[in-house]
């Protein structure tokens, strides 16, 4: 058999139903010959209907694939649709094929089985509906415009934190280092007792945290809108997800930023108290420290066993389980998060004890131009994006004692 050839498809305005139905049966007659040399082994290398390498054949059945997805969603509009409930035999549009939605679009994939096992497997439709088994028309398939995203936990810290903004990549500030008050009782003309306010100057860098998305195909950003949403938000989050882990648990070896854990803060060991009693003592240290804590960090876990904690009686004391419980303990807001080690918990003056300097908030960009390396120039030439996040912010703890970990909860 000789080599397949289908020309790129191009501008569907002006499509006919004949159009569409030939384009779509040349790229399923194509796609399932594909399928029949590769064999039960999905090898593309026993692939002789394309031209090229496994790399060259795996790149000319991903645009296969992305025609059909665009034939599949013109076919709403150009061929009649049988709502449900009518009688059989009418009309309906022919779905185009199935889709790699497997696949990670922007990478070269497909040498061998995981390639052509995604393409003639998935949901049981594949060589059926390639091949023309099927019957003919097909009930059509109803595309979720979302992206089913992958669950991660939710930001809460910075919500306890004052933030300004800045324009400068170092923020200074003026720490007082002792206060000796020696106010007294003076004689008439006698001798004023001298106070001391020392401060000394505090200079804290901004830092970066950012990250870069996978290579992803132009087409397929601009075949499907909702996935540069997609990605945009999926890079904000996880520059705000890094920004409240080094918040508290930056080690200040740079480019990290010295977390809140990272200060001389208190300590109160649970030992055999109650874990309410020794977050009680907790609080009373910072308030020795002439600070009102604000807010409790804990580990959901470890508040999973303060909210499930029971009298002599079976009665729960943190409120009914019929009930929605708002996290507190001792009139504080508990923020639950597992951005903290288990079997520990912060109790803080927050919103005096720390601050941030938002140099620039997350943001995103992109870049489709592969000027320098060689690795930017083969991007270009594959047609293909990268999507940035970064933020850029510095962290001021002036008032370690403002804070007092809790250990052994």
């Amino acid at each position: 058999m000789g080599s397949i050839t289908i020309a790129p498809l191009g501008d569907l305005d002006g499509f006919t139903p004949a159009d569409y139905q030939r384009a779509v049966k040349e790229r399923k007659e194509a796609v399932a010959i594909v399928l029949e040399q590769a064999g039960p082994d999905y090898e593309l290398s026993k692939v002789t209907c394309l031209d090229g390498d496994s790399d060259t054949k795996a790149k000319t059945l991903k645009r296969l694939d992305g025609e059909l997805r665009r034939l599949d969603e013109a076919g709403r509009v150009l061929l009649p649709f049988t709502p449900p409930g009518e009688p059989r035999g009418s009309q309906r549009y022919a779905k185009a094929g199935p889709r790699m939605d497997g696949m990670k679009f922007g990478v070269v994939e497909g040498q061998g089985a995981a390639f052509l096992k995604n393409l003639g497997g998935r949901n049981g439709e594949g060589l059926k509906a390639l091949d023309g088994t099927s019957g003919g028309s097909m009930v059509p398939s109803w595309f979720d415009p979302r992206i089913l995203e992958t669950r991660q936990r939710q930001l809460s810290l910075r919500s306890l934190i004052p933030t300004t903004p800045v324009n400068s990549d170092s923020v200074a500030y003026l720490q007082q280092t002792v206060a000796t008050q020696n106010a007294a009782p003076v004689a008439i003309g006698g001798l004023k007792p001298t106070s001391v306010y020392t401060v000394a100057r505090v200079q804290t860098p901004v830092q970066v945290i950012a990250h870069v998305s996978e290579a992803l195909d132009r087409s397929l950003l601009m075949d499907f809108d909702q996935l540069s949403q997609f990605i945009d938000g999926q890079l904000r989050m996880g520059v705000l997800l890094a920004e409240e882990d080094q918040i508290l648990n930056g080690d200040g070896t740079p480019p990290n930023l010295s977390g809140i854990l990272d200060q001389s803060v208190q300590t109160q060991a649970k030992g055999a108290d109650p874990t309410p009693d020794a977050i009680y003592k907790a609080i009373t240290k910072i308030r020795n420290s002439f600070f009102e804590p604000d807010g409790i960090v804990m580990h959901p876990n470890d508040w999973q066993d303060i909210a499930t904690l029971t009298t002599a009686d079976g009665l729960y004391i943190w409120g009914s389980p019929a009930e929605a419980v708002t996290p507190t303990m001792w009139g504080l807001k508990v923020v639950t998060t597992p951005v903290i080690a288990q079997n520990t918990c912060l109790v803080g003056a927050f919103g005096v004890g720390a601050h941030i300097y938002d140099r620039e908030q997350a943001r995103v960009t992109f870049a489709e131009t592969g000027l320098g390396d060689s690795a930017g120039q083969e991007m270009f030439t594959r047609n293909q994006v990268r999507y940035r996040g970064e933020s850029r912010l510095a962290l001021a703890v002036p008032y370690p004692a403002a804070f007092c970990k809790v250990t052994g909860v």
